[in-house]
């Protein structure tokens, strides 16, 4: 069974792992996917609260390769280059916020005004693929997924 969730706050150890024992009882996560990994800060929390196998996606290259220079030696985490999003293979803008965290594949509108120490000067085009298609891809189609951590920016909610 699969459960979706957005954490805006996944780092926050006593959220995540009170989350996750009233969803699995004291049953280990085998695995579970993170879009938007960034800088993979969660990995202590996914780590302590036992989860097997962590599937990292993320779409910004250089974030990428050091993602994939970080996990170089685990045999738990994989790091997949991806712009998710509801179909396959559309051409996108992709944002890049000053503070790379913020980055987007939707224009900055609120974030303006709220964080407006952040800037949005430069972007990238980028071809969307969605999750089951990446997977698939990937060798992972058949994998048993547990949790699947959506952190991208409001993007997992766009019905158009």
């Amino acid at each position: 069974m699969l459960y979706s969730l957005y954490l805006k706050f996944c780092r926050n150890e006593l959220y995540f792992g009170d989350l996750a024992r009233s969803w699995f009882g004291s049953r280990t996560l085998s695995s579970l996917i993170h879009c938007g990994a960034f800088d993979a800060g969660e990995i202590k929390v996914y780590e302590r609260n036992n989860v097997g196998f962590r599937i990292w996606i993320e779409v910004i290259p250089s974030v990428v390769a050091r993602l994939r220079e970080k996990f170089r030696d685990s045999d738990k985490d994989c790091v997949l280059e991806a712009a998710l999003w509801k179909e396959d293979n559309i051409q996108m803008t992709f944002f890049l916020a000053s503070n790379i965290a913020s980055s987007s594949l939707l224009a900055p509108k609120d974030h303006l005004l709220s964080v407006p120490n952040v800037t949005f000067k430069d972007s990238l085009l980028v071809s969307s693929s969605t999750l089951d298609s990446l997977l698939t891809i990937n060798g992972f189609g058949a994998l048993k997924i547990d949790l699947l951590v959506l952190d991208i920016q409001g993007a997992e909610d766009r019905k158009s």
